[in-house]
């Protein structure tokens, strides 16, 4: 898993007007990990850091949910979004959390 860039040759007999040499065509990807580790490991991270505990104080009473994670903040629940109405509750970012640590 990880980065990778594939350059390639284009056809022969095909070249730019303005060059006397084809240009390579390249694209740059990112190869995953196979589902079934993508899918553990979120479920982990799910049940370990994103979930709001049942009885945790919360301003808005939200209990028992999972919460967006900021990796680029410190690694903290996104409990304060102001792109969103209520930042934090699993059906505004999609079951994948409780999907994930079900599995």
């Amino acid at each position: 898993a990880g980065r990778a860039r594939l350059s390639l040759p284009p056809p022969a007999g095909i070249l730019p007007l303005s060059r006397s040499r084809p240009l390579p065509l390249t694209t740059h990807l990112y190869v995953a990990a196979p589902a079934v580790t993508l899918v553990k490991a979120l479920g982990a991270h799910s049940a370990a850091k994103a979930w709001l505990p049942s009885g945790s104080i919360d301003p808005w009473h939200r209990d028992a949910a999972f919460f967006g994670w900021d990796a680029r903040g410190g690694g903290v629940r996104v409990t304060q979004e102001r792109r969103v109405y209520m930042g934090g509750l699993s059906d505004e970012a999609g079951a994948a959390a409780g999907v994930a640590v079900a599995i």
